[in-house]
């Protein structure tokens, strides 16, 4: 364990792809560093054990460490794990952490290896292959004519696949902190919908503001039944204390009550009128 390595390590800004699950496995595995930063050789279990995270999280944040220069891969361990080194860098009295981007770390890319100059030229690396196949028609047998030579270009590379969707960065950068309930969830979103039905689910709840993982695990259900298309919830409330679908009775005009009352108020008066003029 180095306290030196850690404490650089909790310095570090969270940026772009190194967030919060990056920084925090990261110091898992600067637990197990010397002062130099090397000797980091802990399997993906152990890792995830200190941290919370599920294997599958802990594996897809180690390579993004290592791709974005914070990792360095040093070979394998005493016991057949990988090891790592967090480059650290001394100078001026202190030490800092300077990031190793995955292209220096990698000759390979830079430069292909060698070809054999009797290997054929189907084992070829990229960009050793002849630019061009070229095709001799024989008509030497008919007509007596020179051999005629075309050249037929290659045909088109193909477009690489887009890369997948990290569910697990797309929802601490949308969500919040990801718990390992949360990790445990995602991997079984995994196991069950693709990938682009995940993340969709997901950029649905932020537009809808329902940051949750169940709202998340309706939306899938609800492609699963009735595709992309299917409609949204109707969030319309029905009319306080009267059903949606009853009809307002409109009030009825009073000028006929009032015509009655009148009537009745002249019948009492003229009985009192008639009674006050009879003789006792």
């Amino acid at each position: 364990m180095s306290g030196l390595v850690m404490g650089l390590v909790w310095e570090l800004p969270l940026n772009g792809e190194f967030g919060r699950a990056e920084k925090y496995i990261l110091l898992a595995y600067a637990d197990h560093s010397d002062q130099n930063g090397g000797n980091i050789f802990p399997s993906v279990d152990l890792v995830s054990e200190k941290t919370g995270y599920a294997e599958r999280a802990v594996q897809m944040s180690t390579r993004t460490l290592e791709k974005l220069g914070f990792l360095v891969s040093c070979g394998f361990g005493p016991n057949g794990t990988n090891r790592w080194r967090i480059p650290v860098v001394r100078a001026d009295g202190g030490a800092k952490i300077a990031p190793l981007p995955m292209s220096v770390n990698a000759p390979e890319e830079i430069a292909p290896p060698p070809m054999s100059e009797n290997a054929p030229e189907g084992n070829a690396p990229e960009g050793n292959a002849p630019e061009t196949i070229v095709v001799v028609k024989d008509s030497t047998a008919t007509t007596g004519d020179a051999p005629k030579i075309e050249n037929e270009p290659l045909p088109e590379p193909e477009d690489p696949a887009p890369p997948k969707p990290n569910i697990f960065r797309v929802y601490e950068q949308n969500f919040g902190a990801l718990t390992p309930m949360i990790a445990d969830e995602l991997r079984d979103f995994e196991k069950t919908y693709p990938l682009e039905w995940i993340e969709y689910a997901m950029r649905e709840a932020v537009t809808n503001n329902a940051r949750n993982v169940k709202y998340v695990s309706a939306v899938l259900k609800r492609i699963q039944l009735h595709g992309f298309d299917s409609p949204k919830p109707n969030n319309n409330q029905p009319t306080k204390g009267r059903m949606s679908h009853e009809k307002h009775q409109p009030s009825q005009p009073t000028t006929q009550a009032n015509d009655d009352d009148r009537a009745a108020a002249a019948r009492v008066l003229a009985r009192k009128q008639q009674a006050a003029n009879v003789p006792v």
